[in-house]
């Protein structure tokens, strides 16, 4: 079937031909001139972010860091730029530089006492062996006098995980979810694919992670190992795999989010990174290399301050980070208007991917039959927490995950009986005189 084609005079098509020629030739000279600009930027935002993390006193870092606040808009052009910032206070934070310090020590001995409780308790319960004492790796890093530095080891009690293939024929099983490498994230979960696994019944105690459990991924890229997040629920008598690790710290003189912090900041991705196993494309370290690290250990009220300055960095990062974002949608826009205008031909819009109804957050949710000790209810024990009775929206954030985790988790925990089952969301129509106010 022949179609019709538009067909100018040859004089026209030469000069129309030309015409492109010229416009491909600018922007080639465009995308050269961005590239280039984009080059230099990144090379002056590392440069600066190198100055910030390297200051050595609280002086120096205010200096450092005012020439970063001030030239924001020239060194930061795309979202992922702001990620480098976030890295370079994490490692602030780590050094001690982001606040004053404390006027007491830590309370190192009772740190250690605590370890050594837990570790002879899971010794006498069966839950792990007797491990070979090991000494603490170099630090590299200098930090504040007033702080202590000691090996994981004497802070926390680490448990390898759960190996697949192992022959448990005769024995009673049970199947359970468990966290793989690339589950656990640097400081989250991705609990969208969780993989099964048979296991002894009576093995659970030992492969169980329970709430404040740090886990520890042994292998990946080289950048990848020793990725860090503290489980806060989202499975129930979820285990964890033999390449994840598995960290408790008893003492309350030694914050979780303190230790994941150290772990997922540069001084921890530079310390598993030079002790790790390399080969081409793989990194792996080992239990003996994990209980080994030097841990910086600040006074316990300066590790939470710590914590709460970054955190409200941290949200200041992630308002510029919605800023640009917006500044790129906006200049998509502009862009598309501007080719629209001159060639008449809308642009089609791709469709943003649908959002949780905002209905579904405002249901109140109750308490039904309170869960055991020994239940993975995360929820369930908010609410109890709390009168038994929330909004869904509540829950959500203080339960701290992803909303398609909580909904799964919600799911769960109303089948089991521990939360009754939410009323369905009404759409509900405004009144005429509101409409037409």
């Amino acid at each position: 079937m022949a179609l019709p084609a538009a067909l100018p005079p040859l004089e026209e098509q030469a000069r129309i031909v030309a015409k492109v020629d010229e416009l491909m030739a600018l922007c080639d000279k465009l995308e050269a001139q961005q590239q280039t600009r984009r080059k230099i930027q990144n090379n002056l935002r590392q440069s600066t972010l190198q100055a910030v993390a390297t200051s050595q006193s609280p002086h120096e870092l205010q200096t450092n860091w005012t020439r970063l606040a001030g030239n924001f808009g020239q060194l930061n052009d795309a979202p992922e730029d702001v990620d480098e910032m976030l890295g370079a206070l994490k490692t602030l934070a780590v050094r001690g530089l982001l606040v004053k310090a404390s006027s007491t020590p830590p309370n190192l001995d009772s740190i250690k006492a605590d370890c050594i409780k837990l570790r002879e308790k899971y010794i006498s319960d069966g839950l792990m062996r007797r491990q070979k004492q090991v000494d603490m790796a170099d630090a590299a890093e200098i930090y504040p006098d007033h702080w202590a530095v000691a090996a994981f080891d004497e802070l926390a009690v680490v448990i390898g995980g759960v190996t697949k293939g192992r022959n448990l024929r005769g024995r009673q099983m049970i199947v359970c979810p468990y966290l793989a490498v690339a589950n656990v994230q640097r400081g989250y979960f991705k609990l969208e694919n969780l993989k099964t696994i048979e296991i002894a019944s009576d093995e659970l105690a030992k492969y169980q992670v329970s709430e404040g459990d740090l886990l520890i991924t042994e292998g990946g890229d080289w950048d990848k190992v020793g990725r860090t997040a503290i489980w806060r629920g989202g499975a129930m008598n979820c285990l964890h795999q033999n390449h994840v690790f598995k960290a408790r710290v008893p003492s309350a003189h030694l914050l979780n989010d303190w230790v994941e912090l150290v772990f997922n900041s540069d001084i921890g991705r530079n310390y598993f990174a030079g002790a790790s196993k390399q080969t081409t494309n793989l990194a792996s370290i080992n239990m003996t290399q994990l209980r080994s690290f030097p841990i910086p250990i600040p006074p316990i009220d300066e590790q939470r301050r710590i914590l709460s300055m970054l955190a409200r960095l941290g949200n200041r990062c992630g308002e510029w980070r919605s800023q640009l974002k917006k500044k790129h949608s906006l200049a998509r826009v502009l862009a598309d208007a501007v080719v629209s205008g001159f060639t008449g031909i809308a642009i089609e819009k791709e469709e943003e991917p649908m959002k949780a109804p905002q209905t579904e957050l405002i249901a109140m949710l109750h308490l039904d039959n309170p869960p055991g000790i020994k239940d993975q209810a995360p929820l369930a024990t908010i609410l109890a927490r709390h009168n038994g009775v929330m909004r869904a929206k509540d829950l959500w954030q203080r339960f701290g995950s992803e909303i398609d985790v909580f909904y799964a988790q919600l799911k769960i925990e109303v089948a089991q009986g521990w939360i009754q089952k939410p009323a369905p969301a009404v759409m509900r129509e405004k009144p005429t005189d509101m409409v037409n106010a």
